[in-house]
């Protein structure tokens, strides 16, 4: 196989894994309000690509700045995001996941539920999506019982000590009782629901559980899932949930049905998820490359003696060639370029002085390759006490 053709397949699977990377990144990010913060962060990276492009410094400067204090704040922002998406990569490399309620599971949920509705007892059962939950679970007590009616309507009696709590199901198993789980501040959500409704939308907010919550004031059943909370009016309702629910949890067929309509419904998202990479593509692999380009630098005069003064430069820039990264090549600044010829000699009659390599100032990983031209021509008065010194280029 051609050595080229092997490089290009290399950048294609390098630029595939990060792509996929950033669409499930995406994924995790899937709410409208962290969608619209990426979004923002873009358009302002994208304004301060822009005004380099253009030559704007004072635009450059401002969104540069912009573009890294909204960075932060993204993240600060979308900590709890960020820490589900690394969960969940964790959770995905470990093989590590809860199992879905099975069929029998799902049937003595429902009439659990429903019983306990009718008889106003309050409860909270919480069914694990993939996302782990250990971090948003407090307290609680081992069971591991095999989930049935009689054991569910037994840890909600009134009588129980954890019938305040939740229970946890995993699979066909109750692991645990008596839970607490984190409240939720969404009180438009919440309405004038009660403490066991915030408990069930916090969970559902932080993680992809879907969350019973049975009241016992009003004896109504509720879902708390991705963030929402909905009265389910009737068994048949609640079973199609679940069941729904647990088709999705499941990996297997439910996860490879109608592939190519599921890729087409996130059609966006991938299209999002390629730019990113081909553009950190550009920048990282690209800008590593070697490259040149040619700035036009004034000249600066120093060490002029005293009571000499200077009356013009010829010519007053001079062009200067540099080599480095094109990825730093195209951040620089050419006020990061400066060219300083040292004047002393003047004392002594010169006006030509040659401009070298070594006259240029340029940042850290720019390497000067050329000046042009190479000798600058100084009008230069001599103090009327000056001695005559011999005139031109030694």
């Amino acid at each position: 196989m051609p050595s080229w053709l092997l490089v290009v397949a290399d950048e294609i699977a390098d630029i595939t894994i990060v792509t996929v990377a950033l669409f499930l990144l995406l994924r995790a990010l899937r709410g409208a309000r962290g969608r619209l913060a990426f979004v923002g962060v873009l358009v302002i990276g994208l304004v301060d690509l822009a005004a380099r492009l253009l030559d704007l410094p004072l635009t450059a400067l401002f969104f540069r700045g912009l573009f890294l204090a909204s960075l932060v704040v993204v993240l600060l922002a979308f900590q709890e995001d960020l820490k589900r998406f690394f969960e969940r990569v964790a959770v995905w490399g470990l093989g590590r996941q809860s199992g879905p309620p099975g069929d029998s599971a799902v049937e003595s949920v429902v009439r659990a539920s429903f019983a306990l509705a009718n008889a106003r007892h309050g409860a909270l059962i919480v069914l694990p999506g993939r996302d782990p939950l250990d971090r948003h679970l407090e307290g609680g007590v081992p069971l591991d019982g095999t989930v049935s009616d009689v054991l569910l309507l037994s840890l909600f009696d009134p009588h129980s000590p954890g019938h305040d709590g939740a229970i946890v199901i995993d699979g066909e198993r109750v692991r645990h009782f008596g839970v607490h789980l984190p409240l939720s501040a969404n009180f438009a959500e919440l309405s004038s629901a009660g403490t066991r409704h915030a408990a069930a939308l916090g969970l559902a907010e932080r993680s992809d559980a879907l969350v019973i919550v049975v009241s016992e004031e009003r004896g109504r059943v509720s879902i708390a899932e991705g963030g929402a909370l909905d009265v389910v009016p009737d068994p048949d309702a609640l079973r199609a949930r679940l069941s729904r629910f647990a088709g999705a949890t499941r990996a297997g067929p439910a996860e490879t049905r109608r592939p190519l309509s599921r890729w087409a419904r996130r059609a966006g998202e991938w299209g999002v998820a390629l730019a990113l990479a081909l553009t950190l593509w550009t920048l990282v692999v690209l800008g590593s490359a070697v490259g040149e380009i040619s700035v036009h630098v004034p000249v600066q005069v120093a060490n002029l003696p005293a009571d000499y003064v200077l009356h013009s430069i010829d010519p007053g820039e001079v062009e200067v060639r540099l080599s480095g990264a094109r990825r730093r090549l195209f951040l620089l600044e050419t006020a990061e370029v400066t060219v300083s010829v040292d004047a002393l000699l003047a004392q002594l009659g010169r006006r030509s002085f040659r401009v070298t390599p070594r006259d240029v100032h340029a940042p850290p990983g720019v390497t000067v390759v050329a000046v042009e031209p190479a000798e600058v021509e100084l009008d230069v008065e001599a103090p009327p006490s000056a001695a005559p010194g011999p005139a031109g280029s030694p």
